[in-house]
Order: structure tokens, then C-alpha cells, then sequence
């Protein structure tokens, strides 16, 4: 039984050890980099919309595609967006 406990102790580092703290930094620090990354994210769509209509076609349709890659069911929604947005647009980017 004391080998058992003992073998738990071992395995889990004491809060407020150098481990635990070490692995809370490296938690903190990467849930601070992918809300930097999602800000920057949302940042750089604001800006492909706001300019949508002056983009070549193919790199509508690019970036569209790039967009509905994990989100088909949205593809209609999004493309009467961008069409409604910008009027300049033919048609909106289909495959």
C-alpha cells in the first residue's frame, strides 16, 4: 500500500512545484498565442470583406473555397453575403 501511494506521489508533480508550474506557463502561454491567432484571424476576414469586390475572381473563389473547406453547409449563406455586399460580383463563387 505505502508503494502505491508513494508511486502516485512520485508520478504527480506537488502543486506549486517548479513541474507544475513550468506546465502551467506553457498552458498559459499557448491559450495566449491561439487567441492572438483567432484575433488575427477575424482581423484578416474583416479585410477580405471589406475589399471582396475588388479581389480578381479566382482568388474569390480561392479564398472562398479555403473558407467553406470545414463549413459546406454554410456555402449558400456566405456566398448571398458577399453577393448582397458586393453587387459588383457576377455570381456568387460556386464549385
Amino acid at each position: 500500500m505505502e508503494d502505491t501511494i508513494k508511486s502516485l506521489l512520485d508520478k504527480q508533480p506537488a502543486e506549486g512545484s517548479r513541474e507544475t508550474i513550468d506546465r502551467q506557463l506553457a498552458q498559459q502561454e499557448q491559450r495566449k498565442q491561439q487567441n492572438g491567432e483567432a484575433l488575427f484571424r477575424d482581423q484578416l476576414g474583416g479585410a477580405v470583406l471589406e475589399v471582396w469586390g475588388d479581389l480578381p475572381r479566382d482568388l474569390q473563389e480561392a479564398i472562398f473555397e479555403i473558407a467553406m473547406r470545414n463549413a459546406p453547409e454554410q456555402r449558400n449563406e456566405l456566398a448571398k453575403l458577399l453577393h448582397e455586399r458586393h453587387p459588383r460580383t457576377e455570381q456568387s463563387p460556386q464549385s
